[in-house]
């Protein structure tokens, strides 16, 4: 178990890694499985579901962590050749490499674009493949300056009770400017004032059933 940055690395159910942060007294990823809880949330309930209406997809991330569901997002984009997409992540806290080099990610995903994701320059975007690019950016997510770009949120910052600024109303507000009208967010957190502070800046609510170990997940549509 690595301790170093206040991080350390934790075994989860599904035999995946996840990091705890005692910065922040929170894990990055469900207990009960950081892969199982990843792909149920932000690519069954986000990006699946989304890519059954279009083909093309533009990914605004609240939180990049470790990588997982960029990882899940180009596993599941290979397998579409037809799916245009384009994945923004804003991360204030970036994992450091010694660490992100411990994690076991590759002997379920594919190691090589895990690797690549995190020897990706800061703070431009990238073009991965004729049908997938990536920015990654070291910045407060309240300095993004997009407007209408996004039809897809990965909402995943650590919990509301561990770090508020992140699910204040200014945030939620700032991530609507830059949803596209429709746009679908999904997050782990069922909070209720978080769901009413989705209300209150324009977006529409869908409780979901959740993973393993959790009840259930949001769904959020910018009406």
């Amino acid at each position: 178990m690595s301790t170093e940055h206040n991080l350390s690395l934790v075994l989860t159910q599904d035999g995946s890694h996840t990091l705890y942060s005692s910065r922040f007294e929170d894990s990055y990823h469900s207990i009960h499985g950081a892969i199982q809880e990843s792909r149920h949330i932000y690519i069954q309930a986000g990006l699946s579901h989304l890519h059954s209406e279009t083909e093309k997809i533009d990914i605004l991330e609240v939180g990049l962590g470790t990588g997982l569901n960029y990882l899940l997002t180009r596993e599941y984009a290979g397998q579409y050749p037809e799916l245009t997409l384009a994945y923004d992540a804003y991360e204030m806290y970036p994992v450091p490499q010694q660490i992100i080099n411990q994690l076991n990610y590759g002997e379920f995903l594919s190691d090589p674009w895990f690797r690549q994701l995190h020897q990706l320059e800061w703070n431009r975007m990238h073009q991965l493949s004729v049908n997938f690019s990536m920015g990654k950016y070291h910045a407060d997510i309240r300095e993004m300056n997009a407007i209408e770009r996004y039809n897809l949120i990965f909402f995943d910052a650590f919990a509301p009770e561990k770090q508020p600024e992140m699910w204040e109303e200014a945030v939620v507000r700032r991530i609507g400017q830059a949803a596209k009208k429709g746009a679908i967010l999904v997050t782990y957190c069922s909070q209720g004032a978080f769901q009413r502070t989705l209300r209150s800046t324009g977006f529409r609510i869908e409780k979901l059933p959740g993973p393993i170990g959790k009840r259930e997940i949001l769904r959020a549509i910018k009406a």
